[in-house]
């Protein structure tokens, strides 16, 4: 349920977002607080959710230590590991 009261706000947010859009095409500058306030809310709403899962190797490659180094230390890294396969075996991080 709340998935989908996320998944509503976000498309209010987005059709608030497009006309303030307009409204700033045709020439009104005094949408542009609340333009740039509801931008701010739908990236707090969307966040990082969207941020695509790295591999081990590539989070290894994006810090420039080894694959091992980011099993080991990941959390101080600011990574959070999601587990994912039928065993959980497989490993994605994403930035915490």
């Amino acid at each position: 349920m709340l998935v989908l009261l996320f998944a509503e706000a976000e498309r209010r947010l987005i059709a608030h977002a497009e006309e303030l859009a307009k409204r700033l095409d045709a020439g009104e500058r005094d949408v542009m607080r609340e333009y740039r306030e509801t931008i701010v809310a739908l990236k707090r709403l969307v966040g990082e959710a969207r941020a695509p899962l790295m591999t081990t190797k590539q989070a290894a490659e994006k810090f420039n230590v080894s694959p091992k180094t980011i099993r080991r230390r990941g959390k101080k890294l600011g990574l959070e590991a999601i587990r994912m396969g039928a065993r959980g075996n497989v490993i994605r991080w994403r930035s915490a």
